[in-house]
């Protein structure tokens, strides 16, 4: 296991494993982190997430259940998705990368009847964005925006995001097997 210290962060790693966790620390011991190759972390794992993402979406057995609601759930898988691109392309695309991604929050939640293969693109074109702005970004600087009210660095931020997606991926799942 690595445990490197810098500016005051912690990030542990396993090189067996590509597993990469970061936590806000004590600066015990003055050393350097390839940060390129924290940033493949991160790539590695969004994408991870979001070829899962396409296999949920791909595993709704009838097109038109990812935008049926059942019991107490509130979104539906399509919704949840819709939700996922919206928020990726917003906090990294254009909060990192500076991207002209335009963001419709409440349209996220309340769109219906998207084509499974139109929701398949997005996920693509999200994964091609993540690559670009990722592959050689600065993941010790400030991140522009206040997320969860939490102020940060770059790679904070961005275990965040992953937290996020995690969350909502598990949301679909349910979604999907819960349905009758």
């Amino acid at each position: 296991m690595l445990i490197v210290f810098k500016n005051d962060v912690a990030y542990y790693g396993f090189f067996s494993k590509i597993d990469l966790f970061i936590f806000k620390g004590t600066q015990i011991l003055d050393a350097t982190i390839n940060l390129i190759a924290m940033n493949q972390y991160f790539i590695h794992y969004f994408e991870k997430y979001l070829l899962q993402l396409k296999e949920e979406i791909l595993a709704y057995q009838e097109e038109k259940r990812l935008w049926e609601l059942s019991g107490e759930i509130n979104n539906t898988g399509g919704n949840l998705c819709y939700h996922i691109i919206g928020f990726l392309n917003y906090y990294i695309g254009l909060g990192i990368g500076r991207t002209n991604y335009q963001r419709n929050r409440p349209l996220e939640f309340t769109i219906k009847d998207v084509p499974r293969k139109d929701l398949i693109d997005l996920i693509d074109a999200t994964i091609l964005m993540i690559r670009e702005v990722l592959a050689e970004v600065d993941l010790e600087e400030s991140y522009p925006f206040d997320f969860f009210q939490k102020e940060g660095s770059r790679a904070f931020f961005l275990f965040r995001v992953i937290n996020h997606l995690s969350y909502h991926l598990g949301q679909i799942n349910y979604h999907r097997r819960m349905l009758p």
